[in-house]
């Protein structure tokens, strides 16, 4: 898989270069929402090492992610809630989806099963016929600190059904695509929303993400283009152990040293390629 070091180094010179020196002591950078929210921030290379052999000159490059926290903030005028009344909630791999022509998601499954377990939940996980609109509307009128999705994304106009970006779930009376107008007009208590979905990165799709944000969610984790799925659930199982083991992390922080983890884990070799590792941004509705 190639990399395009010496745009990425450009986007390095144009962007950051002279603001070094106002950087010192800084570790988060907040990027207000507009078209630069589709710059992949985190695969940013400061420099530029010539080596031939593309691995060897992954390793060798420093990106922006090894100093920096990236945040992309959509502001709202809305109160950052802090009290929750549940833990957790989660929906995966609804049992509609072969039927439809999308691969099924066993392995968000697996996912949401741990993440509910490492939040000390037993319940409200939600898949196969229960991972429904009915379900994702009746349940999330109460708050969750963490609220969990695993399924497609579909873009506006998919096989002519939609008119806008939304997720896939089951429903009872089949139409199964939970719209971004439809996630807007819910009334989410939450403090992070992870989208373990693909995003093929085609206009309207940054409605779909930023549709948890206007609804009442403080934060939402979505993906930058298509969805690896195992590295998906690598960095939101280590996402929810960081969670465990220090609570006091914001979620930016917590998400950036999973990135991390999954960059030089070396568990897969492939992992090392900016495409698993940079794909995974955050958003804020508030600072």
């Amino acid at each position: 898989m190639s990399f395009d070091f010496e745009s990425s180094h450009f986007l390095y010179q144009e962007l950051f270069f002279n603001l070094q020196e106002h950087l010192s002591g800084i570790d988060t950078i907040y990027t207000l929402y507009s078209d630069t929210g589709n710059i992949p921030f985190n695969a940013i290379a400061s420099n530029l090492v010539d080596i031939k052999n593309s691995t060897a000159r992954l390793l060798e490059t420093d990106f922006l992610i090894e100093k920096y926290n990236f945040v992309n903030i959509y502001p709202l005028t809305k109160k950052k809630e802090v009290d929750f009344s549940n833990n957790f909630i989660g929906f995966a791999n609804p049992s509609n989806l072969e039927a439809i022509g999308l691969p099924s998601l066993k392995s968000a499954e697996e996912e949401l099963q741990f993440l509910a377990m490492a939040s000390g939940s037993r319940e409200n996980q939600f898949y196969g016929e229960n991972a429904s609109k009915e379900n994702v509307k009746k349940y999330l009128n109460d708050s969750y600190k963490r609220v969990h999705f695993g399924t497609h994304s579909v873009p506006p106009y998919w096989s002519g059904l939609n008119s806008e970006s939304g997720l896939v779930l089951n429903s009872e009376d089949g139409n199964f695509i939970l719209t971004a107008s439809e996630i807007s007009g819910l009334d989410i208590t939450s403090d992070v929303v992870i989208l373990s979905s693909c995003n093929p990165d085609e206009k309207g799709f940054e409605n779909l993400y930023r549709s948890f944000l206007v609804a009442g969610s403080n934060s939402v984790i979505y993906t930058n283009w298509d969805l690896e799925t195992s590295s998906a659930k690598a960095v939101n199982q280590e996402l929810f152990k960081i969670f465990w083991e220090d609570e006091s992390l914001e979620t930016h922080q917590a998400l950036r040293q999973s990135l991390l983890k999954l960059k030089n884990s070396y568990t897969n070799r492939y992992f090392i390629h900016p495409s698993y590792w940079a794909n995974i941004s955050i958003a804020y509705s508030s600072i």
